[in-house]
């Protein structure tokens, strides 16, 4: 886990596929882009953490706003 804070608890369940995934937690993850000037080191807010899930899902618009 990239997670750079303790995550925040949840009890919450997101819909997928068929059925229902736990929110384990929420919380700050640090990833590194690669930008016209070389890799940056960027904070994202509010992400959400479901152990069932085997990949990561971005917010495309979000990134598109910030020139990423």
């Amino acid at each position: 886990m990239r997670f750079v804070d303790e995550l925040w608890p949840s009890n919450n369940f997101i819909y997928a596929g068929t059925g229902l995934d736990l929110v384990k937690g929420i919380g700050t993850v640090a990833v590194t882009i690669q930008t016209l000037v070389g890799p940056k080191r960027i904070l994202l807010a509010n992400i959400v953490y479901i152990p069932a899930f085997y990949t990561n899902l971005a917010y495309l618009d979000r990134f598109n706003n910030k020139n990423i």
